[in-house]
């Protein structure tokens, strides 16, 4: 079983790594091109702004899923540190089902947030705004999956160096 969430866990980490970098990519590529054309054309690109914008919100939600399959999220690890290790490992879990609380609630906010305006068109780019809206949608499921993930890891007693091999 551990060599499948391991196999898992990996699978995860690159889909959120690709995102995440594509994303970045996307915005240089957007941001550059929005310049270029300035400096050239004498005036920016109208859909410029709002999609490297949309771009970034899409890579920060890979992003957070990809920090919490890792680890290297934000948390204060002072008062994590200061527990006994038979503690910290528990604590560790009540973080991941509380992280799995705030996923579920972010995807469902994301699918409520398009529910009610995902039918609109964007001004500048022309297209349904429910294509950009689903970041939020993506965004839960993704980070709900990462907590998941973890939280079996932490379950099954996989130390980290078992986890990362």
């Amino acid at each position: 079983m551990s060599a499948t969430l391991r196999l898992f866990r990996r699978l995860l980490i690159g889909i959120n790594g690709t995102g995440a970098g594509l994303m970045m990519l996307t915005v240089f590529s957007i941001v550059f091109a929005n310049a270029f054309w300035r400096y050239t054309a004498g005036r920016s690109l109208t859909w410029g702004e709002d999609a490297a914008i949309y771009a970034m919100i899409y890579g920060i939600m890979f992003g957070v899923a990809l920090a919490y399959l890792q680890d290297r999220h934000v948390r204060f690890s002072i008062v994590v540190d200061l527990l006994p290790a038979s503690i910290r490992h528990y604590n560790l879990i009540l973080i991941d089902i509380l992280v799995l609380c705030v996923g579920i609630g972010f995807a469902i906010s994301g699918y409520e947030f398009i529910d009610s305006r995902g039918s609109r068109n964007s001004p500048s780019i022309g297209l349904p705004l429910w294509m950009f809206q689903f970041s939020t949608l993506m965004g839960g499921i993704l980070l709900s999956i990462s907590a998941l993930t973890m939280g079996a890891c932490r379950l099954l007693g996989m130390t980290e160096a078992e986890v990362d091999a």
